[in-house]
């Protein structure tokens, strides 16, 4: 898993954070990659400098970090 394509995107030094874009249902939360760079994220956090913004929840309303997203999937994401 460390030689993937996801883990190595993850650990480029151009990266600031990353952006999971999710709907209503949060199917994103249902896909093993998603899930694999969601963890890896979050471990990397842990490590990572000054302006890097960790992991960002993306919807078509807003992004859900900033309070810019549907009550509908906040609740999803919820579930």
């Amino acid at each position: 898993w460390s030689q993937s394509s996801f883990y190595l995107a993850l650990l480029s030094p151009q990266r600031r954070g990353s952006c999971l874009v999710v709907d209503e249902a949060a199917l994103a939360l249902t896909r093993s990659w998603c899930l694999f760079e969601v963890a890896q994220t979050v471990e990397l956090e842990k490590r990572l400098q000054a302006g890097h913004h960790g992991l960002v929840f993306c919807t078509s309303s807003g992004v859900v970090n900033e309070g810019h997203a549907s009550a509908e999937v906040s609740l999803g994401l919820a579930r």
